[in-house]
Formats: C-alpha cells, structure tokens, sequence
C-alpha cells in the first residue's frame, strides 16, 4: 500500500544527495488533449523544490526545455545556502547554443556548475555536426555518460520518443546507463512521453523483479529498485512493490516524488547511523 505522506510538511533530508533528473516535453502529437506540458513542468518544478528544500542537489543534462524552469527554482535556495545547487552537462555539440550562452551568464556562477563534455566527431563524419544522427548520438552518449557520474539516484519525466528518427532517445540512454552503474532509477510513466513506455519495459522491470526474488530488502520493506549496489552514498534503495507500481503508472507526480524523496532520506539516514 501507498505510504501516506503529508507532501507540504515533507522534509526528506537530502543533504549532500545528488538527484539525477532525465527527461524532456514530449512531441506535442503524444499530448492527446491534455496539457501535457504544463504537467510535466509542474513536475519538474515539485522536484527541484523538493530536493532543493531537502538540502539536496539536482542534476540535468541541460535540455532546454526543463533547464530554465529548473534554474527558477534554484536560485532563491542557492542565494540561501551560499553554493551551486545543481549540476547542468552540456554536449560541446551545442556549446554554441542560446541555451549554452545564458548558462554561462554571470548571474548563474553561484547558482550552478556547468560541466562542458567535448563532442565526438566518428572517423568520416568531420565537419558535420548535430543535424548528423551518427556524430549526435556519439557526442550525447559521451555527455550522459558524465552525467551519470554525477548522480546517485535518476528520475526519469516525460522524453522525447524520436519515432522514425535514427536520433536514439535520452531518457532510454541515460536509463541503461544508469542500471549499468546500479544506480536506483524511477520512471514516472504516468506523465507519458518515453517515461510511459520504460517504466512498463521488461527488461527494466525484470531488474527490480530479481531484487525482491533475492530477499534484497532495507528497514522491513520488500524488494528494490536496483539490484546492484550504488557507488554513491545512498546504497540501494528499497521500496515496496505497491510503491514501485504507483511511481510507475500514477499521474500524481507531487506524491510519487514524495515518496522517492521519503525513501531516499530514509535510506541517508539509515547509513549515517552506521547501521
């Protein structure tokens, strides 16, 4: 059974965590009447101010369109606490970008830390660039790649499919990448996009599946979200498989986020008492 959080007095406690955040507003043929947009960016703001408010750190691979509604967030807290609160990666593929030149605006020096990963440029495709899948993929490969490095849980809202396009879709690269590293992921399929179609994967789902078959289990509660350890400070993150379900398939995105960010405090604090 879904635990009953009261969302407005939530305090998880996230200090020194590192939240990866993967995603983008789907195409808008995907939307299916709803203001899907609006939802997701609603969403993405309930999470940077809860991981914000936690003491927590946020971290995005700069697409542009979370990464303005993400700094809006950020600002007051990093005001308050005197440091960065998040962590944008950028492809060199786009240094040249709108986006990547506001990032580098002077009023974000203490709101954030830029990380520039250099593009990849395959043998035969010199002098292209972005419109080019091959050197597009290569070089976003690379950046989430770092990006990964950068965090110790990843959620994952909306994504862009890339349907007939030979562009291969964020949300699933950083998703592999993340599992491949044992880092605890959770897909919150029910704001659609790529989102919707990972949290239902088998393959994902499979891994979550073998944790509970294993007995991995933290504080009393059946089954994980990742069967191997993480290599950052959390450890594996447990949670019931009501729970895993509801974050999965539920279009209400404040209490799936209250619940990743109950479990997430709870596990920092269960390793900070040496237990």
């Amino acid at each position: 059974m879904t635990e009953s959080i009261d969302i407005d007095s939530l305090d998880p406690g996230l200090t020194g965590v590192r939240v990866g955040l993967s995603g983008a507003i789907p195409e808008p043929e995907e939307w299916g009447g709803r203001a899907l947009d609006w939802d997701i960016l609603n969403a993405v703001t309930t999470l940077a101010d809860t991981v914000f408010r936690g003491g927590g750190h946020l971290v995005h691979g700069s697409h542009p369109s979370f990464t303005p509604r993400i700094l809006a967030q950020a600002e007051p807290y990093a005001e308050e606490r005197g440091e960065p609160v998040v962590t944008l990666v950028l492809s060199g593929l786009f240094a040249d970008t709108p986006l990547a030149r506001h990032l580098r605006d002077f009023r974000y020096q203490g709101v954030l830390s830029l990380i520039l990963v250099d593009a990849v440029i395959p043998p035969g495709r010199e002098g292209r660039g972005v419109e080019d899948p091959v050197v597009r993929n290569a070089s976003l490969k690379a950046m989430r790649e770092r990006l990964i490095d950068e965090m110790d849980v990843l959620i994952v809202m909306g994504g862009k499919r890339w349907a007939g396009s030979a562009n291969k879709p964020g949300t699933l690269e950083e998703l592999e990448l993340a599992h491949a590293r044992g880092i605890p992921t959770f897909p919150l399929g029910g704001l659609g996009g790529m989102a919707a179609e990972l949290a239902l994967a088998p393959e994902f789902r499979a891994l979550a599946d073998a944790g509970r078959t294993r007995g991995a289990v933290d504080d009393g509660l059946e089954g994980t979200l990742s069967t191997k350890q993480s290599h950052r400070r959390l450890g594996p993150l447990s949670i019931t498989s009501a729970d895993e379900e509801f974050i999965r398939t539920t279009t209400d995105y404040g209490r799936a986020i209250a619940l990743i960010s109950n479990r997430m405090g709870a596990n920092l604090r269960h390793h900070a008492d040496g237990d």
